[in-house]
């Protein structure tokens, strides 16, 4: 699961399909975001076996753009109930068939369209790490802490105008978890986000590699 989540995620935000903007009242919630990323791969004709177990090591705070959701509700369409009770597992549990004729109507929905989830917990958005090397060879490095990646990009915004965006790397915290404990490592990430693909059409259930 942890091999392609990551690589799936940067995928989906370049598409136009998942945000890192808070443009829903909530994110999507773990399980919630493996299931986008099932679907991305069904599309893509690409493997991604879904383990419940590690539902925690998809900590981003992401959220499905307008597009992204319409594009969702054209996969699970395609499907039937049976399909969809077997591969996305605790999303259509309650699905009856009408339900695949309402979808957006749909209780199991609510997460996707960010109208409910989880509140988030004191402490628990993702961390960043900007550095700055600078000097001979870049010899000289610089690290800033921050509590958000959003805190961390308005910061490069107001650094650039006294210093090139090339001398800047950001990371974002991680976390993994493996037999019981949770190891954090840093994972780089665009300094600036693309611009967002809200409202365009992205041509989304005919993906390609």
């Amino acid at each position: 699961m942890h091999v392609h989540s990551t690589r799936y995620i940067d995928k989906c935000k370049s598409l136009g399909i998942l945000t890192e903007e808070p443009i829903r009242k909530y994110p999507l919630r773990s399980a919630n975001l493996a299931m986008v990323l099932k679907a991305y791969s069904i599309e893509a004709y690409l493997p991604y076996d879904i383990d419940a177990r590690n539902y925690d090591i998809l900590d981003d705070k992401l959220y499905l753009t307008d597009e992204g959701l319409k594009w969702l509700y054209s996969v699970f369409e395609k499907h039937s109930l049976a399909y969809l009770r077997r591969v996305f597992q605790f999303v259509f549990s309650k699905a009856t068939p009408a339900s695949l004729n309402q979808l957006d109507a749909y209780e199991g929905m609510s997460n996707f369209k960010g109208i409910t989830g989880n509140k988030p917990k004191a402490g628990s958005k993702q961390k960043a790490i900007l550095i700055r090397a600078h000097g001979k060879n870049g010899a000289i490095k610089d690290e800033y802490n921050f509590n958000t990646l959003h805190e961390a990009r308005q910061e490069v915004l107001m650094l650039t105008r006294f210093y090139p965006l090339e001398e800047f790397t950001l990371y974002r915290i991680r976390k993994q978890t493996k037999k019981g404990k949770v190891y954090h490592y840093k994972e780089e990430v665009p300094l600036v986000l693309p611009p967002s693909k809200r409202g365009l059409s992205v041509n989304l259930p005919h993906l390609k590699e």
